[in-house]
C-alpha cells in the first residue's frame, strides 16, 4: 500500500522561477536556471520510476511504498527516493537516476554519462544509496515501532537498488570484476525483486513473518518521522537582499521593514509565504501569527498542521 506520495517541488520550482524574475548578474542567473533544470530533471526520474513501483504494489497489502523519505538522525540525514518493504520485513531502498543517453560502470565502479556526444563523469550513485541503507539501519534500530518477538529474532534484510530509465544503455563491466547487479532499468524492477528476494523460502525467515497492520504500522511511523528539505536558495546562490522587491507583485508597498526569516520564507514574485517545514503555501494572516510568536517558531514561518508539530 501507498503510505507516503513523493512531497510537491512546485514551491521550489515557483521559488527559482521567482528569482529569474530578477536582476540577477548572468552568473547567477545561469546558476538558478541549472538548479531548475536538475530539479525538473530529478522529478522526472522519480516519478518515472514511482509509476512501475505504484502499478504492482501500491493496492497490495503485503507491501508499504514511502516515495521521497527524508530522515534525520544525530546530525545526519538520508534522502530516500523511494522505500519498499514487504512482511518479511525486506527493505527495498531505491535510488532513481534519469538519464536519457548511456550510462557507463567502469570496472573500479565509477559511474558516467553521455550527454551530447561527450562523457561527463557523476558520483556513483551505488555508493550513495549504500549509505542510505547503513543510514536506515542504523536509524531503525534505534525505533521502538519496530517489532520485537522473544520466540524468534526478526531482523530487518536491506536490499539497495538504483534504478535508470528504461531507455539508458548501460554500459558495464564483467560482473566478475564489479558486480552492478544493483543497478536495473525501472522497467525491470518486478523482475528484479523476485529475484533478489529468494530469501521468502528460507523457513527460518517464514516463521518472523509479520502481520499487514503491523507493517502498515512502521511505514506509517517512518512517514510521521519524514523531514522536509528546507533550501533557501538566495543564500546558496549568493544573492544579495537589495535584489529581492520591497513590494508585492500588486505594487502594494510592505507597511513595515520585512523581518528577515520572513523574507526567506517569502516569494518575490507572488508575495506569498511558505511552510518552513512542509512547503506548502500559507496565507499572510498565518505568517503575521507565526512572527507575533517568534519565540514559538524560532522566527519561522508554519501551516496550521506543523506548527503544532514544531510547537510540541
Amino acid at each position: 500500500m501507498l503510505k507516503k506520495k513523493k512531497d510537491s517541488l512546485q514551491p521550489q520550482i515557483d521559488e527559482l522561477n521567482a528569482l529569474l524574475a530578477l536582476d540577477l548578474p548572468y552568473n547567477k542567473r545561469e546558476m538558478v536556471k541549472k538548479e531548475l533544470k536538475l530539479l525538473r530533471s530529478g522529478e522526472k526520474g522519480e516519478k518515472d520510476s514511482a509509476y512501475y513501483i505504484d502499478f504492482y504494489w501500491r493496492n497490495s497489502k503485503d507491501w508499504a511504498i514511502l516515495h521521497d523519505l527524508r530522515l534525520e538522525d544525530a546530525g545526519n540525514v538520508a534522502q530516500i527516493d523511494h522505500l519498499l518493504i514487504n512482511r518479511f520485513l525486506e527493505f527495498f531502498v531505491i535510488e532513481s537516476k534519469h538519464y536519457s543517453q548511456s550510462i557507463r560502470i567502469s570496472q573500479s565502479g565509477e559511474f558516467s554519462f553521455f550527454f551530447n556526444g561527450r562523457t561527463q563523469a557523476i558520483p556513483s550513485p551505488v555508493e550513495q544509496n549504500k549509505r542510505h541503507v547503513f543510514f536506515l539501519e542504523q536509524y531503525l534500530a534505534k525505533q521502538a515501532f519496530m517489532p520485537k518477538r522473544i520466540w524468534v529474532n526478526i531482523e530487518p534484510l536491506f536490499e539497495s537498488i538504483v534504478l535508470v530509465s528504461p531507455t539508458s544503455q548501460i554500459i558495464r563491466p564483467s560482473p566478475a570484476i564489479f558486480d552492478t547487479s544493483m543497478v536495473v532499468k525501472s522497467d525491470m524492477l518486478k523482475a528484479t525483486l523476485e529475484k533478489r528476494s529468494s530469501i521468502l523460502s528460507n523457513l527460518d525467515r517464514l516463521a518472523g513473518i509479520v502481520r499487514q497492520n503491523t507493517l502498515q504500522g512502521i511505514a506509517r511511523s517512518l512517514a510521521l518521522r519524514h523531514c522536509p528539505a528546507r533550501i533557501d536558495y538566495r543564500k546558496k546562490f549568493g544573492i544579495r537582499p537589495e535584489a529581492i522587491p520591497s513590494t508585492t507583485v500588486s505594487g502594494r508597498a510592505a507597511s513595515s521593514p520585512p523581518d528577515r526569516k520572513a523574507e526567506q520564507r517569502r516569494s518575490p514574485e507572488t508575495g506569498r509565504y511558505f511552510c518552513a517545514r512542509c512547503k506548502k503555501g500559507v496565507s499572510e494572516k498565518v505568517a503575521r501569527f507565526c512572527f507575533q510568536h517568534k519565540a514559538r517558531f524560532s522566527g519561522a514561518v508554519y501551516c496550521f498542521g506543523c506548527q503544532r508539530v514544531v510547537s510540541a
